[in-house]
């Protein structure tokens, strides 16, 4: 594997597991939260800046910021779904969609949202003020993750059962289901599930990522014929995440490492782990701001990785 130089940039302060990153909303920022219920704003240059902007009260497993507002929402991890005004740093409301937590949201055509739970159902919102319109029963277990295709026509919903189902995002109809990875055949089982998808936005190509550790590309254009399997990492595959000109991808994982791939001739560039200063346990999530590859994990840090 090649060596490409990276200087990792620390963030600290979280007291718990950081497991969601999304953009801020302001040119240079990002947003984390953690199993602590804390959400805090960051600056990519200035580290020992951050400022909390939220307390759920709860863990956080999901961060999601609805297009053109300057909401954030939040899910929890017993269900809740709470709107925050950004800005103003206050709570507009809480809802209660759920009886397990909240892993994923998505936008949907028709100025809505989806969100995963971990009961098997996809509920769909408003974006105003997060009131749920619709629910979606698709597993008998978590939903774990979401992905829209670019041209806004597919919707996956990856679950523990290791099933990917395609959903048409407007009526959300299933028109394909993929057995993507190990069927779990009990609870206690660690080694099955699809824990994380991401469309190609250059190609008619769909990757998902299982606890097997397995990346899986499927033709989407081909009734998702299976293209490639990648054996990636050693555990869980939490994130998968293009880079904004689709020209590199990372994937973050339960193996303490982030390893980023040329999305052209999916060779893997770099790893970052524990070696190169990355994350002492598990990496949960992952964020491109711009060229910066932003990481977060179990060992309560944020990290920076610039090229």
């Amino acid at each position: 594997m090649p060596a490409v130089p990276m200087a990792p940039t620390l963030f600290t302060g979280h007291k718990a597991a950081v497991y969601a990153l999304v953009p801020g909303d302001a040119p240079g920022t990002f947003l984390s939260a953690d199993g602590s219920g804390a959400v805090v704003r960051w600056h990519l240059d200035r580290p020992d800046a951050g400022e909390l902007v939220m307390q759920a009260g709860e863990g956080i497993f999901s961060l999601h910021r609805p297009p053109a507002r300057n909401m954030l929402w939040a899910g929890t991890e017993h269900g809740r779904l709470i709107v925050a005004d950004l800005h103003a740093r206050r709570e507009v409301a809480t809802h209660h969609p759920h009886t397990k937590g909240i892993f994923a949201f998505a936008d949907l055509p028709g100025d809505r949202v989806a969100a995963a739970g971990g009961g098997g159902v996809l509920s769909v919102h408003a974006p105003a003020d997060g009131a749920t319109v619709r629910e979606v029963p698709l597993s008998d277990g978590k939903l774990r993750c979401l992905a829209m295709d670019p041209a806004g026509a597919a919707l996956a919903v990856g679950a523990n059962d290791g099933l990917v189902r395609v959903l048409e995002p407007v009526l959300l109809n299933e028109t394909a289901t993929i057995q993507a990875h190990p069927a779990a055949p009990g609870p206690a089982d660690r080694h099955t599930g699809c824990t994380a998808a991401a469309y190609h936005p250059r190609k008619p190509v769909l990757i998902t990522g299982g606890k097997d550790g397995h990346l899986r590309l499927w033709r989407t254009d081909d009734r998702h014929r299976l293209l490639l399997e990648l054996p990636a990492h050693q555990a869980a595959i939490y994130r998968i995440a293009f880079s904004p000109d689709g020209a590199r991808f990372a994937t973050a994982a339960r193996d303490k490492s982030c390893l980023i791939w040329d999305a052209a001739d999916l060779d893997p560039i770099v790893r970052l782990d524990r070696a190169a200063g990355g994350h002492a346990h598990s990496v949960n999530t992952a964020l491109w701001a711009g060229d910066v590859l932003v990481t977060a994990g179990d060992d309560r840090t944020v990290r920076a990785w610039r090229p």
